[in-house]
């Protein structure tokens, strides 16, 4: 997590270390996190022994407010390439950018403006297969977009 000059790594302090069946649970967080900057945003890097996986599912959830209408919710960069995986607000819209292969698309995922100051959920779902990966975003527990990329040898980290 990144908040104006400070960064918190979450991984290394949230992530509960037991493998078990590859699988990664985050412990609660006892306070939020609150970003007082409009710079400020959510990153994350996977462990190294993912990349080497090549069947697995990420589950990444997070509560926003804001009344700003551009902004970085999130941002994962795979550090050995290109790619990333970033969630944006565009005038108050709500938008999933895809960087693989260098091939960059976004896409604007909900049809209504996120920026007005009420709580909204976003729980991100990876699922990454022999060449190809899926995405599952859902916003407040009720609206879902689903992408999926297919020849994709990438990982979001």
């Amino acid at each position: 997590v990144v908040n104006d000059t400070l960064t918190y790594p979450i991984s290394d302090h949230f992530l509960n270390k037991q493998i078990n069946q590859n699988n990664l649970r985050c412990s609660s967080l006892l306070n939020p996190i609150e970003f007082l900057i409009s710079s400020s945003y959510i990153s994350f890097d996977l462990p190294e022994y993912m990349q080497q996986m090549v069947n697995y599912q990420l589950n990444i959830s997070f509560h926003f407010q804001t009344y700003a209408s551009d902004a970085i919710l999130l941002y994962s960069t795979n550090k050995f390439n290109d790619d990333f995986l970033g969630f944006d607000l565009i005038d108050g819209f709500f938008y999933m950018t895809i960087n693989l292969n260098k091939k960059k698309q976004r896409q604007e995922l909900f049809q209504q403006r996120l920026n007005n100051g009420q709580t909204h959920f976003i729980f991100l779902y990876i699922q990454g297969y022999q060449g190809g990966l899926e995405f599952n975003v859902t916003m407040n527990y009720r609206q879902s977009n689903r992408i999926t990329l297919r020849n994709s040898q990438s990982k979001i980290q």
